[in-house]
């Protein structure tokens, strides 16, 4: 019968008492919930927005957010590309600050994306994009960060086993020794710095192969302007004002600058633009006319004396200086770049020197127009009439890369959405599936946990509670006082002797030290004190033995106790780390939480959220579905 009858429930008194009863109870559900759905929201965020703390993160209803994630994990580890591609200075990628919305209302990306000429431009782009780029104009975004693995090096993992039979194979082809196909990684380019030579070792070849299968929301074209505009706020002091002054132009900002492909005809400008050339851009974009490469055939004449004394220097077997190429590509590495160096550089004056009117800059936007030309009919004209634009020189045309990219995650929201949603979670999979064996490691150690404890434990507490001993509580007091010591204390004696006994990096060195434990044993005999002694005495006449007894009375009325003492058996074995770090120190035998341990070391703050979220899974998972058995297992002694 109720406690409060239907009568009493009238009083204003009981009323009051109940709204302030249930207050209580919804305000601890709120204290509850709200900090595991902050958690949750945490785990499916990035650095651009889990410093906001919505319990609903805004990526899943506003696409500038959703942008602002997309540009922090493709340029988080070259946000100077970003400030490239978009012109524009952005401090930070950040959705709690603004700093993405700023930027979008201040390049107009939503009107521009709207605009049916501009579609055409960026629906031209996304085609150059995928099909026309060449691969030095280019690297790859979406790089992993601390332990993680990334789509870039789950793209290029993936290829490589369709390449390699076995892990083994891949590492006798480029002579490495990865343990696990998770830490084969794509190797870095600095496409923008001036003189980096890429070392082409075997692993790099196979990159260069896998580059053109990058997928196109992957790549990261260079487009330089933002180099020049640096050179030229350094010869201003960052004045955009004195600049004007000394080339007599009327630029607003420095972002208003664009880069000439060529020999500008100011002559001001001209002498900044040699300079900015012989001194800071990339040697691999580089273009020399014929012109050129004679003053570079002659300048290695004067140089080296003789064709024989340059094969001998740089390894190579021309006949004549004529058939000396300019160096692209591997050339572009030892004493040959130093060489070129000093070409570009006019580092001595008695040699030839390069007349920079035979230079132009290669870059996406350069290629962009050469790519125009070639696929709309060869003249701007033609590219005007079939894109529906206005352009009045083809140096007008800079590549569209911003109004791409936002239309490439606002016309696919959803799509967008669902990928990072579940990218937390993939790259902690990734990392637990790939690294080790920490999965079948935790399933056997909790099932040998789980086993032994529930065959040690219940055999000690029923000889205690079934027989009179003499000195029965003076084991159980001894086993109590075990619960008086953190198991810190016991950690370094188990480990000598688990190391004297040879058995450290084995199983046994996980489950032994804990097969007998206090306070299990001392639930199970006050349970088990609890069961009616007729039933033995009942058993003993028919001519069961004890051990009989015990499989056949006592456990089948103790499961709910059994089930208590798995669960926290499971619970201390899944959340072991710094024993079972401490007894196996090969990799090879480290459990799940050592492994997420690792990761959590390097990752950044929501991939460590995502982490405890699926840790979290399996003892909730276990609670969840024995709830009933393990609540009677804690309540039913309490009610005998």
């Amino acid at each position: 019968m109720p406690v409060i009858s239907r009568v009493g429930r009238g009083t204003l008194g009981v009323r009051v008492t109940l709204a302030l009863m249930y207050l209580l109870l919804v305000t601890g559900s709120i204290t509850m919930i709200g900090p595991f759905l902050l958690m949750l929201a945490g785990s499916i965020s990035n650095e651009a927005d889990v410093s906001d703390y919505r319990i609903v993160p805004k990526f899943l209803y506003d696409d500038t957010a959703l942008f602002a994630r997309f540009l922090n994990d493709k340029y988080y580890n070259d946000l100077s590309a970003l400030k490239d591609l978009y012109r524009y200075e952005l401090s930070r990628v950040d959705v709690r600050t603004g700093t993405v919305a700023e930027m979008a209302r201040q390049l107009r990306l939503r009107e521009q994306a709207t605009d049916p000429a501009m579609q055409r431009l960026v629906a031209a782009y996304g085609e150059f994009l995928a099909y026309g780029i060449s691969t030095d104009c280019y690297q790859a975004g979406f790089l992993s960060r601390g332990g993680l693995v990334g789509p870039v090096n789950r793209g290029f993992q993936a290829w490589l086993q369709t390449e390699f039979a076995s892990l083994t194979d891949l590492n006798r082809a480029i002579d490495q020794s990865f343990d696990y196909w998770a830490e084969v990684s794509v190797p870095v380019e600095l496409i923008s710095s001036r003189d980096w030579a890429p070392v082409y070792h075997s692993r790099y070849r196979l990159y260069l192969r896998y580059k053109p299968l990058l997928p196109v929301w992957q790549r990261v074209p260079f487009e330089g302007t933002r180099k020049w505009i640096d050179h030229l706020r350094f010869v201003a002091d960052g004045n955009i004002a004195r600049l004007n002054e000394r080339l007599g132009t009327q630029y607003r900002d420095f972002s208003d600058i664009s880069l000439p492909p060529s020999l500008p005809n100011h002559p001001l400008l001209a002498e900044l633009w040699e300079d900015f050339v012989r001194r800071k851009w990339p040697l691999r974009l580089l273009e020399i006319n014929e012109g050129g490469l004679q003053e570079y055939r002659s300048y290695l004449k004067a140089r080296r004396g003789s064709i024989a004394q340059l094969n001998a220097t740089y390894g190579t077997n021309y006949r004549s200086f004529d058939e000396v190429p300019w160096p692209t590509g591997e050339m572009l590495e030892g004493i040959r770049q130093s060489d070129l160096l000093d070409f570009l550089r006019d580092a001595r004056a008695d040699l030839p020197r390069l007349s920079i009117r035979n230079v132009t800059l290669r870059n996406a936007t350069v290629e962009f127009r050469r790519w125009l030309l070639r696929e709309y009919g060869g003249s701007l004209e033609e590219i005007n009439r079939r894109l529906g634009t206005q352009f009045g020189r083809l140096d007008d045309i800079v590549i569209p890369h911003a109004v791409w990219e936002w239309k490439e995650v606002t016309d696919n929201p959803g799509a967008w959405r669902w990928y990072f949603i579940r990218t937390n979670y993939v790259e902690v999979f990734s990392f637990i599936f790939t690294k080790g064996r920490a999965l079948i490691n935790t399933v056997i150690y909790i099932l040998l946990a789980i086993v032994i404890t529930l065959t040690v434990n219940p055999l000690c507490a029923y000889a205690l509670s079934r027989f009179n001993l003499s000195y029965a509580y003076k084991v159980l007091l001894f086993l109590l006082a075990t619960m008086a010591f953190p198991a810190e204390v016991t950690m370094i004696p188990n480990f000598l002797l688990l190391r004297d006994l040879g058995l450290l990096n084995t199983f046994a060195a996980l489950v032994l030290p804990g097969m007998a434990n206090g306070f299990s044993i001392f639930i199970l005999k006050g349970f088990f004190d609890t069961l009616p002694r007729e039933l033995y005495e009942a058993g003993q006449l028919d001519g069961a033995s004890e051990l009989r007894m015990f499989y056949q009375i006592t456990v089948p009325l103790c499961k709910p106790v059994f089930a208590y003492i798995a669960l926290i058996t499971f619970t201390a074995a899944y959340g072991a780390f710094l024993f079972a770090l401490t007894v196996c120190q090969d990799p090879n035998m480290w459990t799940l939480m050592v492994w997420l341990y690792d990761l959590n070391a390097t990752a950044p703050e929501h991939i460590r959220v995502a982490a405890l979220v699926v840790a979290m899974i399996p003892t909730l998972l276990v609670f969840v579905s024995c709830q009933r058995v393990i609540m009677r297992g804690i309540v039913l002694p309490q009610m005998n």
